[in-house]
């Protein structure tokens, strides 16, 4: 994504929560896994999203919690040095 964006364009991933978005969820996310045969489910909510998304390279705006989402709001940085 960050190689298709123009320097300085947007980023908007919506996911699911994550149990780092509040502990009034966690149970939630804990069972879906079991309750809709999802697999890889819980390895995911060990990772960091917003941490990946800056590691490669974009600046994060905002993270927003939504329930049982979140909504991650990144750009682009206008130049590659910014980034660093």
């Amino acid at each position: 994504m960050l190689r298709v964006l123009k320097p300085g364009g947007l980023l908007v991933i919506e996911d699911s929560a994550q149990p780092s978005e509040g502990g009034e969820v966690e149970l939630f996310l804990e069972r879906f896994a079991d309750d809709f045969h999802e697999p890889f489910y819980r390895d995911y909510l060990k990772d960091d999203l917003s941490g990946a998304t800056a590691e490669v390279g974009f600046r994060i705006e905002s993270v927003e919690a939504c329930f049982v989402s979140k909504l991650l709001v990144a750009r682009k940085p206008l130049s590659e040095t910014a980034s660093a």
